[in-house]
């Protein structure tokens, strides 16, 4: 029972390992409890002191939306990585005995910190100027996303079983082949927004090559959906 459930915190916890081998994070909070029939991987919530935000909150009628719900995703431990670039990411999924009837993968640039991408010698640097540069953001836009599984609020084509939501959008809803599994999430992630560091990573990931047919979930698009602009994942 919960073998998938059970694969899929694993497969979290490897990711953080490597992660924190090469100091990408700056915090991890993965739990997971049992309900019955219900297996839950979500973040541990609880209230943190977090006093490198207390000066954004200086003027909270300047701070944008965005920037006040990044605030309250770190207060309240509303994330499962934190990034050493500020990022939060976050990871939530529901099984229910064998199967996922719940899944949710988000991804939320740092409003107040320069993204890794754009600086990385920045940040490979390490000096107190660089430090300071880097917390001074000046970025016009910032990239947030989240991948959903959500077969209950199902309505073809509007609603997709599995979609990306792009930015503050609640309707815009991507369909998706098919739910991520957390090794092509996270090498999506890296790849994209750690670029250089993907060589590392994914040398790191061939050992678990042969998983990602394995953790492969099978398809939710339906036709019509699938003969629309979508995103095809394996």
């Amino acid at each position: 029972m919960f073998e998938l459930a059970k694969k899929t915190h694993n497969d979290l916890n490897q990711i953080n390992q490597w992660l924190l081998k090469t100091s990408l994070i700056e915090s991890y909070n993965i739990d997971y409890t049992i309900v019955k029939d219900n297996f839950i991987i979500e973040p541990k919530f609880r209230d943190v002191q977090r006093s490198d935000l207390d000066q954004y909150e200086l003027d909270k009628e300047k701070l944008s939306r965005y920037e006040k719900s990044y605030i309250q995703m770190a207060r309240i431990n509303d994330f499962s990585f934190i990034m050493f670039d500020g990022a939060i990411i976050q990871c939530y999924f529901k099984f229910k005995d064998k199967n996922l009837v719940r899944q949710n993968m988000s991804f939320y640039q740092s409003p107040f910190r320069k993204p890794f991408d754009l600086y990385p010698e920045s940040y490979f640097t390490g000096s107190d100027d660089h430090a300071r540069f880097l917390l001074m953001s000046d970025l016009g836009s910032v990239i947030h996303f989240r991948f959903d599984y959500d077969p209950v609020n199902f309505k073809e084509y509007f609603h997709p079983r599995t979609h990306l939501h792009l930015g503050m959008f609640e309707n815009c809803r991507i369909p998706v082949l098919r739910p991520l599994c957390v090794l092509s999430f996270f090498d999506f992630i890296i790849k994209n927004f750690y670029s250089e560091l993907y060589a590392a990573f994914n040398a790191h990931l061939k050992k678990f090559k042969g998983l990602f047919k394995e953790r492969c979930y099978p398809e939710t698009i339906t036709p019509l959906e699938k003969n629309t602009l979508h995103i095809s994942n394996s």
